[in-house]
């Protein structure tokens, strides 16, 4: 499946004054340069386990299933809330390119809460900001020692970023990084497990 990518459609911001240097699918797609790095991280880090939340047209869960591809292992689970995304996200998935992908209609706590075993990489991207925040907080005592969540749209406007997603993260003790991408994403990590 080919889509069109087109300049990014976000207005600027102090944060990100420049997003016509950006580009995207549409004005609810992720970032096709963000895209890029998911696949990027997936690739590098080397996830067992990989949880998205948010799936909509399945831009961002072809790139993670794409790095898993890369890799030969890892087992992705995604999700909406949205029928019509779900069904998109399993057309994009259909060309029988990828294995170990499981496609939810549920919230992201749902699915979440849903995984048994360690997750090693998360990507948020539902609803309104304070969910994300729940499923981070629900995310947080399945992530493996080290194990990374990036956290979309806390650019935008603001709210996530300045918050919602700042106490979360030290309440967590988490390491963090924040992109100024034209939607905004965040990179957070769990202290890993240090050995005598």
């Amino acid at each position: 499946m080919i889509d069109e990518i087109k300049p990014e459609v976000c207005i600027a911001t102090k944060v990100c004054p420049h997003p016509e240097l950006w580009h995207c699918y549409d004005e609810q797609a992720t970032e096709v340069e963000v895209l890029d790095f998911l696949y990027a991280l997936v690739v590098m880090l080397k996830p067992r386990r990989i949880v998205e939340t948010g799936c909509y047209n399945g831009y961002g869960t072809e790139r993670l299933a794409r790095g898993c591809r890369e890799n030969g292992f890892g087992v992705l689970y995604t999700c909406d809330l949205a029928g019509e995304q779900v069904r998109k996200t399993l057309a994009r998935l259909d060309a029988g390119k990828y294995t170990g992908i499981v496609v939810s209609q549920c919230t992201g706590e749902t699915l979440i809460n849903s995984i048994s075993g360690d997750i090693d990489l998360a990507f948020l991207d539902s609803g309104p900001d304070e969910i994300r925040c729940h499923e981070l907080r629900a995310l947080y005592p399945k992530l493996s020692p080290g194990g990374v969540v990036a956290v979309h749209n806390n650019g935008i406007h603001g709210w996530l970023r300045e918050k919602y997603l700042p106490p979360l993260l030290r309440e967590l003790n988490m390491q963090h990084i924040y992109f100024d991408t034209p939607r905004g994403v965040a990179l957070a990590r769990k202290q890993p497990e240090i050995y005598p």
